[in-house]
């Protein structure tokens, strides 16, 4: 049987987040799993990038996933990388610009601040 050492506990310890912090994460995917929805009621596309970015795909794994069959030739998939990467970052338009917006009327609509969601 093993044993733990002092240092190996606090460590341990240290590294498991407080209840407050559990909380506190909940509350912030609760807020975007919100953002997400209310998105996806008036364009869906811009929800669905949005959600392939929150997995943390890159615009190619984004086009792949977009793809239906799996089997695409480096052209189609180039053209489509970069045009849902024009779609995400768009100013005024785009996925993100979206998202902020919903994202705004819904801290906003809990009394928050988005500096909130960053703690």
């Amino acid at each position: 049987m093993r044993t733990l050492h002092i240092n190996e506990m606090n460590d341990e310890f240290q590294n498991q987040p407080s209840p407050e912090d559990e909380f506190i994460e909940k509350e912030q995917q609760k807020l975007i799993h919100e953002a997400l929805l209310m998105l996806a009621e008036t364009s869906p596309r811009d929800a669905k990038l949005m959600l392939m970015h929150f997995e943390g795909l890159t615009y190619k794994e984004m086009a792949k996933r977009e793809f239906q069959d799996g089997r695409v030739d480096s052209k189609k998939l180039k053209k489509k990388t970069d045009s849902i990467k024009k779609q995400f970052t768009r100013d005024k338009s785009g996925s993100i610009a979206k998202f902020k917006g919903v994202l705004k009327r819904c801290l906003d609509k809990n009394s928050l601040k988005y500096i909130d969601l960053l703690n």
